[in-house]
């Protein structure tokens, strides 16, 4: 899945839309999503919401970044990566993750994070 929101410049929503053009090509010939095996991958409070939804085996997200938005102001983010109960990456990233705006997360987050696993939450803090 991609996210775009009116801010993104249309060469960066186009990037994201040739990422995931087969799968909507695939989906609109079958009628279903391929491989739609993987783990969902769940934005935390104050997270509102975190794009792609699914980690698939072998499918990187867009850009090799996760997409996320945030209702809450943090200027450094600790951001933290937990699956099945454990603690899979934390990282205090240097960039502020606002409001209004799209927050982005290195994808190398996931790396440790299985995609036969239960759900993965991302969490931010301050």
């Amino acid at each position: 899945m991609c996210a775009t929101h009116a801010d993104t410049p249309a060469d960066v929503a186009a990037l994201d839309g040739k990422h995931v053009a087969g799968q909507v090509v695939e989906y609109v010939t079958d009628g279903q999503w391929a491989d739609s095996v993987g783990a969902r991958i769940v934005a935390d409070p104050p997270l509102r919401w975190v794009a792609p939804t699914l980690l698939r085996p072998g499918t990187p997200p867009a850009r090799d970044r996760l997409l996320a938005w945030t209702d809450a102001l943090q200027l450094r983010p600790h951001v933290r990566v937990i699956q099945d109960g454990a603690v899979r990456a934390r990282r205090t990233l240097p960039w502020p993750a606002a409001p209004d705006r799209i927050f982005r997360i290195p994808a190398s987050m996931l790396d440790a994070a299985n995609p036969a696993g239960g759900d993965i939450h991302i969490q931010i803090s301050s």
